[in-house]
C-alpha cells in the first residue's frame, strides 16, 4: 500500500470525523504508511470501515491492527475438541496422522505436551487444563506478533525463535499470502479517486505549503 492509497482512505476517515479536517494529518499519514505499508489496500480499507463502524473515535494504530487480524484460529475449547477427536480416530499409535488433522497452533501445543502423554493421561481434566493454558499463551503471543509491521516481525528475535507452526499462525492472522500481492497491486492501479478523495488530498497538502 502506498502513501497515496493512505491519503485516499483518509478521506473517508475525515468524512466520518469532520472535526479533524483542519488538523495537520501528515504525521498520521506517515505513521500509517510506516505501520501498514505491507498491507494490501483492500484489506486496509475493510479494516478502516470496521473501526469506524464500531468505534466513535479517530482510528488508532492499535484499533486498525486489531481489525486487520483474521480471526480464524480455533478457541482453546475448539482446539481441545480437535485433540479429543484425533484421539478417538487415530489413537496413540498413529501420531503423525493425528497431528496432520489439527490446525497449526493446536498441533504446536500437542507437540509441546507430547502426544503420548496426552493419550495416556489418567487425569483428563488436568491435561485439558494444561493444554488450554498453553494454547491461550501461544495464541496471544501470535496475535502480539501479528500486529507488528512485517519488516519488524521478520527482524524480531521472538519471531525468529518461533516454530514453523507458530509462524504459520502469525501469517494466517495477518493474511500474509504472497499470491495475493499481484491482485492487490492490480486493484490499486484500477482505483479511481473520487471528489471526496481529491478534497482529502488538498486538505493534507495544504499543511505542507
Amino acid at each position: 500500500m502506498t502513501r497515496n492509497d493512505i491519503v485516499h482512505i483518509m478521506a473517508w476517515v475525515l468524512a466520518n470525523h469532520p472535526h479533524m479536517q483542519d488538523q495537520d494529518l501528515r504525521p498520521t499519514v506517515q505513521l500509517w504508511e510506516r505501520m501498514f505499508a505491507d498491507v494490501d489496500r483492500e484489506r486496509f480499507e475493510t479494516a478502516i470501515m470496521k473501526v469506524m463502524a464500531r468505534n466513535p473515535f479517530f482510528p488508532t494504530v492499535a484499533a486498525i491492527s486489531k481489525a486487520l487480524m483474521i480471526e480464524n484460529d480455533p478457541t482453546p475449547i475448539e482446539a481441545w475438541g480437535e485433540v479429543t477427536k484425533a484421539i478417538r480416530i487415530y489413537g496413540y499409535c498413529r501420531p503423525d496422522e493425528a497431528l496432520s488433522s489439527m490446525s497449526p497452533l493446536t498441533k504446536q501445543v500437542v507437540k509441546s505436551l507430547g502426544w503420548m502423554n496426552i493419550c495416556a493421561s489418567e487425569e483428563p481434566d488436568v491435561i485439558r487444563g494444561q493444554f488450554m493454558n498453553h494454547y491461550s499463551v501461544l495464541a496471544q503471543r501470535a496475535k502480539d506478533m501479528a500486529v507488528l509491521p512485517r519488516k519488524l516481525r521478520l527482524s524480531d528475535p521472538g519471531m525468529a525463535s518461533m516454530s514453523d507452526a507458530m509462524k504459520n499462525v502469525v501469517d494466517m492472522l495477518t493474511g500474509d499470502v504472497e499470491s495475493n500481492d499481484s491482485s492487490a497491486k492490480e486493484s490499486q492501479k484500477e482505483h479511481k479517486p473520487s471528489k471526496l478523495i481529491d478534497f482529502s488530498e488538498k486538505n493534507l497538502r495544504a499543511h505542507s505549503n
